[in-house]
């Protein structure tokens, strides 16, 4: 189930890493999903290494992660919330590709972690921007190592950042 669809089933998750102006929280915002899509697109060499998807799958995620890169490019330019918020739901609408091809996967580390630090982050980057996030299950991809909903976003920083330095 994709998370804008427990929209209505949930309650809506508040998330305190957002705290401060609304111009720091969209500038943090748009780092996130700079490092997010940095992150994602260095794991996609050894995630197809993994033998787990079709070359069609993964040529879809391979799409999905460059639209996150590239509308979290245009995300540094925006200043506002008003300006970001389209943008965000560019990204988490990509996110959801990605995750419908690989969140049902058993990833091994360090894919997994990654995953799980960007499903870590994404509700992050969508309340700095003044989006309602719901909240939701643990999904079924995350590797045991990582609980996403369990990650601070603070640790999810640190591991997408050290994933996208290997870019």
């Amino acid at each position: 189930m994709l998370r804008r669809s427990l929209l209505i089933a949930t309650p809506a998750l508040a998330l305190p890493a957002c705290s401060g102006n609304i111009d720091q929280n969209v500038a943090q915002a748009a780092n996130d999903a700079v490092t997010l899509g940095q992150a994602l697109t260095a794991e996609l060499t050894p995630l197809g290494a993994t033998g787990l998807l079709s070359a069609t799958a993964l040529g879809t995620v391979g799409t999905a992660v460059s639209g996150i890169v590239a509308v979290a490019q245009g995300l540094l330019g925006v200043s506002t919330q008003a300006s970001a918020q389209p943008l965000v739901q560019k990204i988490e609408t990509y996110f959801n590709t990605f995750l419908g091809v690989v969140g049902a996967l058993a990833l091994p580390p360090p894919i997994g972690e990654v995953v799980a630090a960007a499903e870590a982050i994404v509700p992050v980057i969508e309340v700095a921007v003044g989006l309602v996030v719901p909240a939701s299950a643990p999904r079924k991809g995350v590797t045991p190592q990582m609980n996403a909903k369990a990650m601070d976003p603070n640790t999810a920083r640190v591991i997408l950042k050290q994933a996208a330095a290997t870019v």
